[in-house]
């Protein structure tokens, strides 16, 4: 069980953070360090020196944007393995970075709402969301309902407490095959019982009538 809704912010900000074009930034250090990179295992050192040669007239201190569209215009686009690896490491080494991506793999974490079952507290009230069990979906054709969950015979406070119980009774891969269900399971049962009531006295009705 988890509390966190979609999308994660602090994530996204800590994303964008990285790659901010306004942000200041040293040029003959970050020279520096792709100099140093050249000697780690697993980064490509043509690659680098690529890089070296594009940088090699920036000196001081310099907006992270200027240096990013130099090396947009000298053709790099960081789709490859390799120059995500550069870029991983230069993050790594100085706290900045030429690109981060909010899609792939880690965008997972951005929609962390859409997947497995979350409890939300708001406004001294809680609320829970059911999402994909078996991976998040690429297209996401609708949104995740928030369900007010309200105590009866127990304080709002409670809920917590008695939330993963709650949230076992969701995980039944019987009712929506293999995806989690988004009332508790019991509930489709009492419904079904409810309608073969109701459907047992409709026929009982017609044959007193004959």
């Amino acid at each position: 069980m988890a509390t966190t809704t979609l999308p994660n912010v602090e994530h996204l900000s800590e994303l964008l953070a990285v790659t901010d074009p306004e942000r200041k930034v040293n040029a003959d250090l970050l020279v520096h360090c792709l100099n140093q990179l050249r000697e780690q295992a697993g980064l490509d050192s043509d690659k680098i020196d690529q890089l070296l040669s594009i940088l090699a007239s920036e000196h001081g201190v310099v907006a992270l944007g200027q240096i990013i569209e130099i090396i947009r215009k000298a053709g790099i686009q960081f789709r490859s393995k390799g120059w995500q690896a550069i870029a991983a490491a230069v993050q790594s080494q100085l706290g900045y970075t030429f690109f981060s991506s909010t899609r792939g793999a880690d965008s997972a974490g951005m929609l962390s709402g859409l997947s497995e079952i979350r409890l939300l507290e708001t406004l001294n009230s809680y609320a829970y969301t059911v999402g994909e069990r078996q991976g998040l979906k690429t297209k996401i054709e609708r949104a995740v309902h928030l369900r007010e969950i309200r105590g009866v015979g127990a304080p709002q406070a409670a809920i917590p407490e008695f939330f993963s119980d709650f949230a076992q009774m969701l995980t039944v891969g019987f009712v929506r095959t293999g995806e989690y269900t988004v009332l508790p399971f019991p509930i489709k049962y009492l419904r079904e019982y409810e309608d073969l009531i109701l459907h047992q006295r409709k026929f009982a009705g017609r044959g007193t009538k004959s």
